[in-house]
């Protein structure tokens, strides 16, 4: 049995060759054999059978003031500042608790395309 991968990663499925970035499960509706993973183009995870994954590697997402800082409702929802800085928070342990509360935000823009071209152009 193939260990789950862990978040934030961008994997490759073996048979479709399609991608996306792996997130937690925190419903905990995948089970031992899957891993969580939003494919690119979609909002929403699925729970995909690890072994049909290749990991392509980290996703490094680097959140700056392409995600709409300042912005108003074009600002993303998973642009995150902690003591440390900005960061996204798109595939991390905050993704859910940001799109629950993404109706008390101002920020509305949720992204789905994978990083870098989730950002704003200008």
């Amino acid at each position: 049995m193939a260990e789950r991968i862990l978040p934030q990663m961008r994997v490759q499925q073996k048979e479709t060759g399609r991608t996306g970035t792996t997130c937690p499960d925190c419903m905990g509706c995948c089970t031992d054999q899957e891993t969580p993973v939003v494919w690119d183009g979609t909002d929403s995870f699925s729970g995909t059978y690890t072994d049909e994954l290749v990991v392509l590697g980290p996703e490094n997402a680097v959140a700056d003031e392409k995600c709409g800082i300042g912005r108003g409702s074009d600002c993303c929802i998973f642009a995150v500042l902690d003591a440390s800085g900005l960061k996204c928070g798109r595939f991390g342990p905050l993704r859910f608790d940001l799109i629950l509360d993404a109706n008390k935000m101002t920020a509305r823009r949720e992204p789905t395309a994978p990083y870098p071209d989730c950002k704003l152009l200008e």
